[in-house]
């Protein structure tokens, strides 16, 4: 099934996306465009004013980058440069919405209580394993914990606007989703998924043929011992260079085109409970151990039902926001001081 998802609403202050490597690694995932490459080199530059409102280049570059790593492993490599002027566009048409309803919530008078605000807060944190992951991902973000809170704030505020904007919105019946459902049935068919561990010896372009030759004999070493009944999560905890050595090498459930092709190819050739031979790809030598194999199938309507209503429900909110965000805009006085970013 493709999952559905209730829109991204340009209403989101503060997107912390969480680091790492995908699938621990094995994902064939896009660069990031990094902040300094996207938005010039004055990051302090005023690129254009909303009713007064400054928006830096800097703003501009770190919406950018965001984007940039929500498309990676859904784009070419190629390609992402390609694209960096329409997603630099697209990411100052994202800051000028979110500034403009944060606007128009002020102007409404709405405020956030600190149970609110501390509830919000708790939401974000919950999306990470700890604190410090919470508080590195903060640092990377370029966030103090006070911006934070005030990006939180002004989150809340907009979601009351929205809430209050869609009050008389008709609400979406089941016999709306079935429709939908029966509409749009290849977006419930799911492909067939594997769930498998590895083990990773990492290697490096730069490598000699000696330590290449090293790391080899190490992980020949390593699949002699899984091969022999050592447990595999043991081995993988103590000895690969994958994050996912902390789960005992347990990458979860991926389809095809998730994992680098030998990867791919390799974990979908083996039986529940198979353990693969020596696996190179470019990220290194794997060890690979199937635990799961699920068939293609179609995600029955009783299991989907509520899922739909709620984003076809979304997809009416979504609607109702961008109309009140195009009077907004068509309001607003917006100043630009970079003309590459002018909104049509």
């Amino acid at each position: 099934m493709k999952k559905l998802l209730a829109l991204a609403l340009p209403i989101v202050a503060l997107a912390l996306l969480l680091g790492g490597c995908g699938k621990d690694g094995e994902k064939d995932m896009s660069s990031e465009l990094k902040a300094g490459d996207v938005a010039g080199a004055n990051q302090d530059e005023i690129v254009a004013t909303v009713n007064g409102e400054e928006i830096l280049a800097s703003s501009v570059a770190k919406e950018q980058s965001m984007l940039a790593q929500q498309m990676a492993g859904r784009v070419d490599p190629s390609q992402m440069q390609a694209m960096a002027a329409g997603l630099k566009q697209q990411a100052f048409v994202n800051i000028v919405k979110r500034i403009l309803l944060r606007q128009a919530a002020d102007k409404e008078g709405l405020t956030v209580s600190e149970a609110e605000k501390t509830a919000k807060i708790e939401v974000v944190k919950g999306n990470f394993p700890s604190e410090e992951e919470f508080n590195a991902q903060l640092g990377i973000s370029g966030l103090t914990y006070e911006a934070f809170e005030k990006e939180i704030e002004y989150t809340v505020k907009v979601e009351k606007l929205i809430e209050k904007l869609s009050a008389d919105i008709e609400e979406t019946t089941i016999k709306d989703a079935k429709n939908f459902y029966d509409s749009n049935t290849d977006q419930f068919k799911n492909p067939e998924r594997v769930k498998a561990s590895h083990i990773l010896i990492k290697t490096a372009a730069d490598d000699s043929e000696e330590i290449k030759a090293e790391k080899r004999k190490r992980i020949e070493d390593l699949l002699v011992r899984v091969k022999g009944g050592q447990k595999f999560a043991d081995v993988a905890s103590e000895n690969s260079d994958c994050p996912s050595s902390k789960n005992g090498g347990d990458l979860g459930f991926f389809s095809r085109g998730q994992m680098v092709k030998p990867f791919e190819d390799a974990a979908f050739e083996l039986e529940k409970g198979e353990i693969s031979g020596i696996v190179e790809t470019r990220f290194g030598y794997h060890i690979i151990m199937l635990t799961e194999k699920e068939p293609a199938n179609t995600t029955p309507f009783d299991e989907i039902s509520n899922d739909i209503v709620e984003y076809l429900f979304s997809m009416k909110k979504q609607m109702e926001v961008e109309k009140y965000i195009q009077a907004l805009k068509d309001l607003a006085e917006i100043e630009y001081s970079d003309s590459t970013l002018m909104i049509q």
